[in-house]
C-alpha cells in the first residue's frame, strides 16, 4: 500500500523496494549467501549491524541505544554493548 502511494508521487518503485529488501537479506545473512565481498567470517548479528551502520567505537555503539527505552532495559543493553567492546 505504501509503495503504491510513493510510486504515484515518483519517490520510488515497487522494483526498488524489492531490490532493497533482497540486498538487505543478502548483506545480513553472509553465512547463507556467502557472496559478500569483504566477508571476513562475521557471524555475530550485532557486528553486522554495526558494520552496516558505520559504528566503529564503543561511543558510537552506546549512542545508538534509544534514550526512550525503559531504564532497566536500557542499562542492560548498554552493559551488554560495553562488554562486547571489552569495557
Amino acid at each position: 500500500f505504501h509503495t503504491c502511494m510513493e510510486q504515484e508521487t515518483g519517490r520510488f518503485t515497487w522494483e526498488q523496494v524489492c531490490d532493497g529488501v533482497c540486498q538487505k537479506l543478502i548483506e545480513r545473512h553472509p553465512n547463507i549467501f556467502g557472496t559478500q565481498p569483504g566477508y571476513e567470517g562475521i557471524t555475530d548479528w550485532d557486528a553486522l549491524k554495526n558494520k552496516e551502520k558505520g559504528r566503529r567505537t564503543l561511543a558510537d555503539d552506546l549512542e545508538s541505544v534509544p534514550r526512550a527505552m525503559p531504564a532497566l532495559m536500557r542499562a542492560a543493553k548498554l552493559q551488554k554493548r560495553a562488554a562486547r567492546h571489552g569495557a
